[in-house]
């Protein structure tokens, strides 16, 4: 298994010390999936590894623009989910 997949791994399933080991040397790992670049930030996030967010943040791992996207989309959803959720029946 590539070492790019290894970390994806790590990320998303919270395996903080598959992180801790390699990061001692790189940053601002991508993983090419579908056609598309992920972080392990999001990978983190979608999977719900809090504790993995904030190391990876912590050692200045960002997010792809495309991500950024996804986030705002999000963002919004949530906010036009409380104005509708105010309307009256």
């Amino acid at each position: 298994m590539e070492t790019i997949e290894k970390l994806w791994e790590a990320a998303c399933s919270g395996d903080i010390e598959v992180l801790e080991k390699y990061y001692k040397t790189a940053e601002n790992m991508r993983y090419f999936k579908f056609g598309k670049e992920h972080s392990l930030i999001m990978g983190a996030f979608r999977n719900n590894q809090w504790e993995i967010i904030d190391y990876l943040l912590s050692i200045k791992e960002t997010i792809t623009k495309d991500e950024k996207e996804e986030i705002q989309t999000e963002l919004n959803r949530v906010k036009y989910m409380e104005i509708l959720a105010q309307l009256e029946k």
